[in-house]
């Protein structure tokens, strides 16, 4: 399935500023997108997103954004106005792996990074550090649609949609809603996280 994206709606690779997307259009995400060098991305509410897959290294396609360790995202929808995500099917069945939003906090963690056998985008992500507060931003009112066709990673098993390592507890989430071919599936009602 060939889409026609218009170049100047399009985000690719890296948000190295601060960026804004407002929902006087729909934009686009090629492959994945990471926000970088501790910038913030505000998606204004009703604002429509999507997500276009792109191959990996795991031999998928896959598709998203990425908040990195220091940066954040400010999507703050309304119940009337939400901020959708839509994920893209690739007309290639079961080669759409693992796709949506993944926080990388300096929240304390253990586990050390993610490495690429194991993580969505193909590449080693580094998370974690001292700051229990940590804020990788806020999402709310934000609904992310999948495609039939997504599988999750032999792997590692990930959740679809939202996808949190390090984040501290200044990060929100409230009614965060991941939807498959007509099941829904709540992420957060209402959390700062411990």
């Amino acid at each position: 399935m060939m889409q026609v994206v218009p170049g100047k709606d399009t985000l690719h690779n890296i948000i190295s500023e601060n960026t804004l997307l407002t929902n006087e259009h729909i934009w686009y995400i090629d492959g994945w997108v990471y926000v970088a060098n501790e910038t913030t991305l505000t998606i204004e509410p009703g604002t429509t997103i999507r997500l276009l897959p792109r191959p990996t290294s795991a031999n998928e396609y896959a598709t998203g954004l990425v908040i990195t360790r220091g940066a954040r995202i400010n999507a703050a929808g309304t119940p009337y106005s939400p901020v959708k995500f839509v994920v893209a099917p690739t007309g290639k069945e079961n080669k759409l792996g693992w796709s949506g939003i993944i926080l990388l906090g300096s929240s304390p963690d253990i586990s050390g990074p993610l490495p690429a056998s194991q993580s969505p985008t193909g590449i080693s992500l580094a998370y974690g550090g001292n700051l229990m507060k940590d804020s990788s931003g806020v999402l709310k009112h934000v609904r992310i649609t999948l495609p039939d066709s997504l599988t999750r990673k032999k792997s590692n098993k990930l959740p679809a949609g939202v996808y949190m390592l390090g984040t501290g507890s200044k990060t929100k989430l409230e009614y965060v809603v991941v939807e498959q071919a007509g099941k829904q599936q709540k992420v957060a009602g209402t959390l700062p996280l411990p």
